[in-house]
């Protein structure tokens, strides 16, 4: 007997019963029992099959939704269409309603009770997925690798609510078969039973018989149930049995069951098609060996299920299909999967979409990498850490570049992630902290210089901070050179000065712009400073070569070309100065450099445009000045040959006539006459003396011996040597320790000691003795005063003190001018040069001499010299 023989033939009458009834009392004592037996059975046998049907049409339906609502999340990631997210919601609606249904039809099904937990667990977790795809969330997740790992869970979770849909699927086919098994043990009584109950059954006949009436109305209504569970499930339902040729082979299949479904794909009718073979309804089927595949289904005796793809009507369409041996025949259901199919081919081309993507921004990361680790700045990005009241009280390190190394001795990994108060703690203490406050309270962007005591040295840097999320992005260029070059500017206008001239302050302000040229492409970027070094207006794609090159000078434009055109075929680094005339008419000078380098197969230049003016402008100013120094050198050097002959000449002559006057014609003299003699002789003496220290003084720029390191000891000694008989007549005490050596001319230096023990000796109180002492001492730069304007490093200072006359304060800086004496000449010989001739010999070692005095105190000399190991 078939399972769905004659579900849509019209329901039989009364009359077969009562002819039935009529037989049965003739034939009672054979089939009575077995009737009634049959009947029950079938009906048990009907009610189970319907059970089990609707089970599994519960449970397709239950994983359809789980299936739809996977395929509308797709949908939406997708086409971003909100209204699939309304459709997720039904579906779960849906979905909890027929695992409801499900849990009442399988209750008395432990095992199938057991897997409805699990479908549970899993469906709760695809839904949890698939609602976080709200619109905000959805917009970020597209635009990260994030994406990926969520499309791969709902996959995930929905992989394993098919394996529990096959396994419950399975269970209940067992089941059924296994019905079946005891519905034909039921049919077997022996025929002593059928004897036994015959007799027993013609005692109930008339109960039989309205019972027999009431199960045939209940097997209608229990049809048309089934019926309308058949036409109304997503699933097309077919019945077949094979038909077999005269060697009992099959040859194709014929259709005894179809439920409505099967119109879509066919467009017939189900009466069309019934009794109809496979080959005959489903031609577009035996291209894919459907035939055979049910060949196998019934050899083997197993369920198989298949994803097919079938070409109706032009059009590709997906099935999924289960075939399931039951009886004499086969129950094939298939449910179209088109749409999710279409969902996995665009989810494919989705990720491969996001995998290139992904490797674009790896490319574009480890480009921006390069150029950060190359750069001449130091690139710093801070997070801002707050409190509960929502107060910034410190920045986490976000990222550093690895010049950081350069400056700290620590490389840009062991820094990332530390707090600034711990890294850089003297950001709150010279007020960078509050400028980091208010960039990120106003958004604007802050630039401005600071000066590091680092790890690595003594810095000065210009700071550019801009606000970036709740954070803070900080570019700082390193300016110590600038800082240098401005503070060595400044001595050479000091010094120039000493040889009476004068040369405006300059300012030196340092222009510097990047560019970045594709040698494949010809297209050229720059930064936004090279726009503005340039005077050009920044758009987009407005920087090019032909652009540079239109405002080089007209003069210099020749020599560029050339040497852009060599540099480009030869590969060849470069580095030269061009004229530009800026679109808003300004003439500057600008330093070109580049290199080149591959990327990728491509070949880049890349390099900066320096705005050079000023140095120009400088360097021609030093060239005007040099030569007004040349000029004034050679006066001097004249100068200098007019004092050394033309004056001491007729000074000698004096001197001479003045010796020979007094060896005849002293003794004629009246008194007056020896005073006036003795004057002019002392006078005559006296100019000998000043010219002498004039020539000494002029020459000291020109008496350059080798630099060597001097044993200060020596010099000392040599100095008292010569000063031996000046220390006696005085009686002089003179204490000098131990001194160390320094870097400098010999003979200068005893020039320059001579020079002040001959003043500590010459000054002296007239009733007391000289007192004289001599110390040294080693000065880091920190303990030197800044007013001495020397370079930051360690310093020898010797003081030279005495208990002499001493003099007002206010004259420490007069006593080392030329011709400066303060006192009358008749109170002190000298000539008021020796002092300026020890502050020019001291300052031709690089270092610095002054005075400290008090009247009737004494004096100190303090004299500082670069120091050397």
């Amino acid at each position: 007997m078939r399972l769905f023989d004659n579900l849509d033939k019209k329901k039989t009458g009364v009359l077969p019963y009562v002819l039935l009834l009529v037989l049965a009392i003739i034939v009672l004592f054979l089939i009575s029992n077995a009737s009634f037996q049959q009947n029950r059975a079938l009906r048990q046998s009907t009610e189970m099959v319907t059970h089990t049907q609707e089970i599994i049409n519960e449970i397709n339906v239950l994983f359809g939704n789980y299936s739809g609502s996977q395929s509308a999340g797709i949908k939406y990631l997708i086409s971003r269409d909100s209204t699939y997210l309304s459709s997720i919601i039904g579906f779960n609606d849906k979905s909890k309603f027929s695992f409801k249904r499900l849990k009442t039809l399988t209750a008395d099904n432990p095992e199938q009770q057991r897997s409805l937990d699990r479908v549970t667990d899993f469906g709760d977790r695809l839904f949890k997925e698939l609602k976080s795809l709200d619109p905000e969330i959805a917009d970020k997740i597209t635009k990260s690798v994030a994406l990926t790992d969520k499309v791969r869970a709902i996959e995930t979770h929905l992989d394993s609510l098919e394996t529990l849909q096959s396994l419950m699927v399975a269970t209940e086919r067992d089941l059924l078969a296994k019905r079946r098994t005891a519905y034909e043990s039921d049919m077997n009584f022996t025929p002593i039973n059928i004897l036994y109950l015959a007799l027993f059954a013609l005692g109930v006949l008339m109960f039989a018989f309205s019972k027999i009436n009431s199960d045939r109305k209940k097997m209608g209504v229990t049809r048309g149930f089934l019926q309308n569970i058949l036409d109304n499930t997503d699933n097309i339902v077919n019945y077949l049995v094979p038909l077999r040729n005269d060697q009992g082979e099959i040859t194709d299949f014929k259709i005894t069951y179809v439920n409505g479904q099967a119109k879509e794909i066919t467009g017939r009718q189900t009466t069309d098609m019934l009794d109809k073979t496979v080959s005959e309804v489903y031609p577009f089927a035996l291209r894919k060996g459907l035939i055979q595949l049910l060949i196998e289904v019934l050899r083997i005796g197993k369920t198989k299920t298949r994803e097919i793809n079938y070409q109706i009507d032009g059009n590709e369409k997906w099935f999924l299909s289960t075939f399931a041996p039951m009886e004499d025949g086969i129950t094939a259901t298939s449910i179209d999967i088109t749409a999710n199919k279409r969902a996995e081919t665009d989810l494919k081309a989705f990720n491969d979409t996001l995998e290139t993507q992904n490797l674009e921004l790896e490319r574009t990361g480890l480009f921006l990498q390069n150029m950060l680790g190359s750069i001449q700045y130091v690139i710093s990005s801070f997070e801002a850490v707050r409190n509960r009241e929502g107060n910034i009280v410190d920045f986490k390190i976000a990222y550093t570049n690895d010049k950081i190394v350069e400056l700290t001795g620590r490389n840009a990994k062991e820094i990332e992630g530390k707090l600034i108060s711990e890294e850089y703690p003297h950001l709150f203490e010279n007020g960078e902290f509050e400028i980091f406050l208010k960039v990120i309270a106003t958004g604007e962007f802050v630039e401005y210089e600071k000066e590091y005591n680092l790890q690595e040295g003594h810095f000065y840097f210009c700071n550019e901070v801009l606000k970036l999320g709740d954070g803070i992005t900080i570019v700082s260029q390193n300016i110590s050179l600038r800082k240098t070059a401005e503070k060595e500017l400044e001595e050479a206008t000091e010094r120039l000065a000493v040889q009476n001239t004068i040369l405006n302050d300059a300012e030196t302000v340092a222009g510097l712009g990047s560019y970045s040229y594709n040698l494949d492409s010809d297209a050229m970027t720059c930064s936004d400073n090279c726009y503005r070094l340039l005077g050009i207006e920044q758009t987009e794609n407005t920087f090019s070569l032909a652009l540079l090159t239109s405002i080089v000078h007209t003069d210099d434009r020749d020599l560029f070309k050339r040497n852009i055109d060599l540099a480009l075929q030869e590969k060849k680094n470069i580095r030269n100065v061009y004229r530009i005339k800026t679109l808003e008419g300004d003439l500057k000078d600008v330093m070109m450099e580049g290199h080149f380098f591959e990327k990728n197969g491509e070949c880049f230049m890349v390099g900066i445009l320096l705005d050079i003016t000023k140095e120009v402008s400088n360097e021609l100013t030093l060239q005007k000045h040099n030569r007004e120094l040349e000029r004034t050198n050679a006066e001097l050097e004249s100068f200098n040959r007019v004092v050394s002959h033309d004056l001491q000449e007729p000074l000698r002559k004096i001197q001479m006539f003045i010796s020979r006057f007094s060896d005849t014609d002293k003794d004629n003299l009246s008194k007056r006459g020896h005073n006036y003699l003795e004057k002019i002789e002392g006078s005559a003496n006296r100019m000998q003396l000043l010219i002498r220290n004039l020539l000494s003084y002029a020459r000291l720029a020109d008496e350059v011996d080798s630099i060597h390191t001097i044993n200060l000891n020596r010099i000392f000694e040599k100095v008292l040597d010569d000063l031996s008989e000046k220390i006696e007549e005085t009686n002089a005490k003179i204490s000098i320790p131990e001194l160390p050596s320094i870097n400098g001319t010999e003979f200068q230096l005893e020039q320059l000691f001579n020079n002040l023990i001959s003043n500590a000796l010459k000054y002296k109180k007239h009733d007391e003795a000289p007192d004289i002492t001599v110390t040294s001492e080693i000065l880091p730069s920190h303990k030197i005063d800044e007013s001495l304007n020397l370079s930051p490093s360690k310093y020898i200072l010797l003081t030279v003190s005495d208990k002499g006359v001493g003099f007002e304060p206010d004259q420490s800086e007069n006593i080392f001018r030329l011709f400066q004496r303060l006192h009358k000449k008749n109170a002190y010989e000298g000539t008021g040069l020796g002092l300026a001739i020890c502050k020019k010999i001291v300052e031709s070692h690089e270092g610095r001499i002054i005075a400290q005095s008090e009247p009737g105190k004494g004096t100190q000399i303090l004299v500082y010299f670069p120091y050397t190991k």
